[in-house]
């Protein structure tokens, strides 16, 4: 009995200790399966994370300056929003815009042409009796007459040989015509280059700096420019920008400095006067008592730093 009860135990803590063991493998496989579904969850919102950072960081319409003027084009297909792309995209869709407008000028230029060839085909005396024309009808049929006249009287190897000379003087007038005409085609091409050149350079230079970008802005930055190249100094926007952030403001300060403060509020708007105001007194508190050696010294070296910098300008642009 003893023996029986002893098996009967022995078997059933064996039975306890398989149900343990495969209890304990469930869990460690429940376990490695939970791990790996977060695991897969986790790599596929990486992904999709990813994937919406790239399908944000791309753009379908791009603003573009063509002749002066500002449009937004938009495009058939999507780009990355990066500055090497953008801007060739955006200089290729430019020259392409102005490419499409000179053609169309050409286009309309071709046809007012033919048209007033036709016109003066049908009825040339009318034509040529407009007043904005500026030709005399009458002394250019005396003037035909005569040459008439005086052809009658030459020889036919004369006539023959004033012939070959009109036709080549007109065929050299001809090509000088054409080689004139590709020269601006050619300078109108690279001017426009140029144009769009020193735009970007100007937009990069205004996007780093406190200015914003306007025509005013824009056209001090040019004249300082143009007056540097004018002497023989190949000037960058980067170099004339504090030029014209100095210019600007001493414009400002003089202008404000006669000004009532009212006129001055409604400028600059009242958030910003009050603004202004509130710091200039809190500056005005928080600062110590000034002392008058220092107060000389300081106003001794503002001045000649001024000075400095205003001779500086004057000896790098020849003023």
């Amino acid at each position: 009995m003893s023996e029986s009860n002893s098996a009967v135990s022995a078997s059933t803590e064996s039975s306890v200790s398989e149900s343990s063991d495969s209890l304990e493998s469930t869990q460690a496989t429940e376990g490695l399966e939970s791990a790996a579904n977060e695991g897969e969850g986790s790599q596929i919102h990486g992904a999709q994370s990813t994937a919406a950072k790239k399908e944000a960081a791309r753009i379908k319409k791009l603003k573009l300056k063509v002749d002066g003027q500002e449009l937004e084009e938009e495009l058939p297909f999507e780009i990355d929003d990066n500055p090497e792309a953008v801007e060739y995209m955006t200089r290729q869709l430019q020259m392409s815009k102005a490419a499409q407008k000179r053609m169309g000028e050409h286009a309309q230029l071709q046809k007012e042409v033919k048209h007033f060839l036709e016109e003066l085909r049908k009825n040339p005396k009318k034509i040529l009796a407009d007043p904005s024309i500026g030709i005399d009808v009458k002394q250019l049929a005396a003037q035909i007459i005569e040459e008439e006249i005086a052809n009658a009287q030459k020889s036919p190897e004369q006539l023959e040989k004033e012939r070959l000379e009109n036709e080549l003087r007109s065929l050299q007038e001809e090509r000088e015509l054409e080689r004139e005409e590709l020269r601006q085609k050619e300078f109108s091409r690279l001017q426009e280059i140029e144009y769009e050149r020193y735009d970007n350079l100007m937009s990069k230079a205004l996007e780093s700096s406190d200015l914003p970008k306007s025509p005013y802005v824009v056209k001090k930055m040019a004249d300082y420019m143009l007056l540097g190249l004018n002497e023989g100094i190949d000037v960058s926007p980067e170099d004339v920008l504090p030029l014209v952030r100095e210019e600007i403001q001493n414009d400002l300060r003089d202008m404000f400095a006669v000004m009532p403060d009212e006129v001055i509020e409604k400028i600059v708007g009242k958030e910003v006067f009050s603004r202004v105001r509130k710091k200039n007194v809190a500056k005005a508190k928080a600062a110590p008592a000034p002392v008058k050696s220092s107060i000389k010294d300081t106003g001794a070296s503002k001045q000649t730093s001024s000075s400095a910098e205003k001779k500086s300008f004057r000896d790098f642009f020849g003023v």
